[in-house]
């Protein structure tokens, strides 16, 4: 072998053994590089609150309209009849002035029934607290009064309604006073007397005379022309002699018993004036 291939050889063979020196030796681990990342904090999503349901409210029962009670002319009472539903109502209204009385009575038919009264006021006379089927007494003001029919305990019966309003009574006017009668006497030894007087307009002009049965009286009215006036004779025991039913200026007839009489003059076109003779011969 030639000098110079020996030499190339020996070139390879120490690269050789230098690569395998090289390759030999274990490669370091590369450093591991860690990374510590901060936590995201996450904020909680706020989530809307549930929305709020309200109560569920029943409709309130609606009342059925009212029927008005109307009385026939000159009649001060009547009935009205009528067919609830279960638990239904009925409404009935009429005008009552103060003071006045209302009478009410229900009649049922197939089922448990009661009635309330009240006024247009508010103002309650009869509450369904007191389960009334009847009710009577003075109502307090003038107005419209509600009377209600009501079915309970899930009953629906058929009733009639009866209503009474009695007319106020009319006051009673007492009678204007009588005048004082004013007492005949004769003269010593007359048997007659003539008086003058003016009655009032719209009452009697009273006389009065004491005489004993059997006796005659005679009495004789004068009024000025245009005037009218009559005559009326009673015994103070209520016999009537004459009454102002026959419009008499003159009178005479026996007396029925011992007493005073009265001779009243009553005028029939207002005040006027007068003159009257009474005679009472003696027995």
């Amino acid at each position: 072998m030639k000098p110079q291939q020996v030499f190339s050889l020996i070139v390879l063979i120490a690269f050789a053994m230098f690569a395998t020196a090289c390759s030999a030796q274990p490669t370091p681990p590369a450093p591991v590089v860690i990374t510590l990342a901060r936590p995201t904090t996450v904020s909680p999503t706020s989530l809307p609150p549930p929305p709020t349901v309200a109560p569920t409210q029943p409709p309130a029962p609606t009342q059925p309209p009212a029927q008005r009670i109307n009385f026939q002319s000159g009649q001060f009472n009547t009935s009205v009849q009528g067919k609830l539903a279960a638990d239904g109502m009925d409404r009935w209204v009429l005008r009552i002035n103060s003071g006045q009385t209302l009478s009410a009575n229900l009649i049922p038919v197939n089922g448990k029934i009661k009635l309330t009264i009240a006024g247009a006021d508010g103002n309650p006379l009869v509450t369904d607290h007191a389960d009334a089927m009847q009710w009577s007494g003075k109502v307090p003001a003038t107005q419209d009064y509600t009377i209600a029919v009501i079915a309970f305990d899930h009953t629906a019966p058929s009733y009639t309604l009866q209503v009474t309003v009695p007319p106020l009574a009319q006051p009673t006017i007492p009678p204007a006073p009588m005048p004082a009668a004013k007492r005949i006497s004769f003269a010593p030894g007359g048997i007659s007397a003539t008086l003058q007087g003016v009655t009032p307009a719209v009452s009697v002009d009273r006389w009065v005379i004491a005489a004993m049965g059997g006796q005659t009286l005679s009495v004789n009215l004068v009024v000025p022309p245009g005037g009218r006036a009559a005559l009326v004779i009673y015994g103070a025991d209520g016999t009537v002699l004459i009454s102002d039913h026959a419009s008499a200026m003159q009178w005479s007839g026996p007396l029925p018993k011992t007493q005073d009489y009265f001779i009243d003059v009553k005028p029939e076109t207002g005040a006027v004036s007068y003159s009257m003779t009474v005679t009472i011969p003696p027995r």
